[in-house]
């Protein structure tokens, strides 16, 4: 959908994740109506949603966190949390593709329910963004610990809080997104993304 006010920008990590376990830290900042955050495949479905992700054609392709605090796949609402996120907060997205589970944290709430994912396909990190104005900050976090990635997603949440709202430096480089949706490419290994008019 495109107006003067609003705009469906969707970027994707370049890196697709098969196996193991990664997590990222997405601070989202500005007009974050109908914003979501979670995990594609790169797909036309997915890259280029003329009516965002809650679309029928969605189903099974993409897995996400939407600001009004749906946990989804495509369109299909798998769990209504009550947990919505707006500007200022931080999300903690943590992917273990060999058990086929997504985690999902907001700074200053309680973990939210994990949803499964296929096992074996290739999945992106992913953004979408609707509002003219909107803004993610996106990092990976890396794993340093053995420990069940549900806590450390949690730890992430609570140290996000704690951060005071301001990005920490990364220890690892920021994750390079690639514009698949109406954004510019990130440069270099930049990571911020912008719905604002270009």
């Amino acid at each position: 959908k495109d107006s003067a006010e609003h705009v469906w920008s969707v970027a994707l990590g370049r890196e697709a994740v098969r196996e193991g376990r990664r997590m990222w830290e997405l601070r989202v900042s500005g007009r974050t109506g109908r914003m979501s955050v979670g995990v594609g495949r790169n797909c036309d479905e997915v890259a280029s949603p003329p009516n965002g992700w809650v679309a029928d054609a969605c189903e099974g392709k993409v897995w996400h966190y939407s600001s009004t605090g749906g946990l989804r796949c495509g369109a299909a609402l798998i769990n209504e949390t009550g947990v919505r996120f707006s500007d200022g907060d931080s999300i903690i997205v943590g992917l273990d593709m060999d058990r086929g589970l997504l985690h999902f944290a907001r700074s200053g709430a309680s973990p939210l329910p994990v949803v499964e994912v296929p096992k074996g396909e290739e999945l992106h990190i992913a953004v979408a963004l609707f509002m003219q104005g909107g803004a993610v900050d996106l990092r990976e976090v890396p794993l340093l610990s053995p420990a069940p990635l549900a806590q450390l997603v949690m730890t992430a949440s609570v140290h996000a809080l704690s951060s005071e709202h301001h990005m920490q430096p990364p220890s690892v480089p920021r994750l390079s997104l690639k514009s698949v949706g109406g954004l510019p490419e990130a440069a270099g290994g930049g990571a911020h993304l912008s719905s604002a008019r270009r």
